[in-house]
């Protein structure tokens, strides 16, 4: 009897454990999405200004620097060049260029953030890659 009301009260207690540890798990990695998406928008709208005002290739690769994020950005200029260390393809670059709108896409077990910026004589496209497990 006594071995019984243990065993219950075990198995009690772990369903408890994982009606709160699973919700919790859920979360977190929602909170963790939700914060490299932010970080990847702060970096995107901090190379905004630099192209703005330039599409020189030593410029942006300095501004790149300055960001601090050579390997996670990649700044696709209209001639077709790119600054940075690309992860997003071609296709979804020029798919995001001509919609003019920022896009999050799926890739694999990364996300990638797309942001156009217009400029006077075409459109600067660069891309954001947000590395973050799938589950």
């Amino acid at each position: 009897m006594r071995r019984s009301l243990a065993l219950l009260a075990v198995a009690c207690t772990t369903m408890v454990t994982l009606a709160f540890l699973v919700p919790l798990a859920m979360v977190v990695r929602e909170a963790a999405h939700a914060r490299a998406l932010a970080g990847a928008e702060r970096q995107a709208a901090a190379l905004v200004p630099a192209l703005a005002i330039t599409t020189d290739p030593d410029r942006l690769e300095y501004a790149l620097a300055g960001a601090g994020a050579r390997d996670r950005v990649a700044i696709h200029l209209p001639d077709g060049s790119t600054l940075g260390t690309s992860h997003a393809p071609a296709a979804l670059v020029g798919e995001a260029a001509e919609r003019s709108r920022a896009s999050t896409r799926a890739l694999g077990e990364a996300y990638v953030l797309l942001r156009p910026v217009v400029l006077d004589r075409g459109a600067a496209r660069w891309s954001r890659c947000t590395c973050r497990r799938r589950r």
